[in-house]
């Protein structure tokens, strides 16, 4: 019977470790609502906190809350470069398909006529070109929305660490002394 009780409270301790844990780590506190996290979909980078994807307009007043100009800018920025990158793109694959489709010519040879396609080489170069300017302009606006949040959640971690930094280390020192190191 004693064996059966401690087998039932080891079964019972486990469990409750075992959920225990995890559930402290989903745990919020005010140091996990301060961070922000990017995530790429497809053209754009969405902008989540604590998991829930907050508008342009919400993550502009965090910004500001925290009176971080730079990271306004760059959100701002990024709304002009990720259409017209997508524009570009689509664009240059138009300009591309419609030179290989080609136009359709004829021509006669001693009396019978034959059909080609005139493909203009330099006509597929430019929407190749145009094709990757856009693809440029849209990483490039990506880029702009993900440093915006690192600026912001590097601006928290500044605070926390000026805030709730203290060392103190007592020991020996180079010179064979003893010293006392105090950081705050």
């Amino acid at each position: 019977m004693e064996k059966l009780n401690r087998i039932t409270l080891a079964s019972i301790f486990t469990l409750v470790i075992s959920i225990g844990f995890p559930l402290m780590g989903f745990s919020q506190n005010s140091d996990s609502t301060q961070t922000l996290t990017s995530k790429r979909i497809f053209v754009n980078t969405r902008i989540y906190q604590n998991g829930i994807k907050i508008s342009d307009k919400k993550a502009v007043e965090l910004f500001l809350d925290k009176g971080l100009k730079k990271p306004v800018s760059l959100i701002n920025r990024s709304k002009y470069f990720i259409p017209s990158g997508c524009g570009l793109m689509a664009g240059g694959v138009y300009m591309a398909y419609d030179a290989i489709k080609g136009t359709r010519m004829e021509a006669e040879i001693e009396g019978k006529t034959y059909v080609y396609y005139k493909r203009p080489i330099f006509q597929v170069l430019g929407g190749i070109a145009v094709f990757s300017i856009g693809v440029s302009l849209l990483e490039y606006g990506n880029e702009f929305r993900e440093k915006s949040v690192n600026i912001y959640n590097n601006n928290n971690i500044k605070k926390k660490a000026v805030k709730s930094e203290f060392d103190i280390n007592l020991g020996f020192i180079s010179n064979d002394r003893f010293g006392l190191k105090m950081e705050f």
